[in-house]
């Protein structure tokens, strides 16, 4: 597994990843699947730890092994949006009125 930022702006605003890969018996180990959560706001992050990653954390703060997790069919991919989402960062934004502004 690898995790980072990806400079998007020159202004240093930074997207958040975190990559997985595929199991060693994964059917398609050669694919990569990009899981960008929806809902403004909402960390991709949930998806891998409540919904599709390798290890789900549960109510209580505990981890388990998630049998279902997709890195066992191929590459998986978690990127953090839009800025100022979760660990994903740039310069504050105010009042925003549009998409093109988040």
């Amino acid at each position: 597994q690898y995790a980072g930022n990806i400079p998007i702006k020159e202004d240093g605003a930074s997207l958040f990843f975190w990559y997985f890969d595929a199991a060693p018996f994964a059917p398609h180990a050669d694919k990569l699947v990009v899981w960008l959560n929806g809902g403004p706001g909402c960390s991709s992050l949930y998806g891998s730890f409540v919904e599709n990653g390798p290890v789900a954390v549960h109510d209580n703060g505990s981890l388990s092994s998630n049998a279902f997790s997709w890195h066992k069919l191929a590459n998986v991919l978690y990127i953090e949006q839009p800025i100022n989402t979760g660990f994903s960062f740039g310069p504050a934004v105010d009042n925003v009125q549009n998409e093109l502004q988040v």
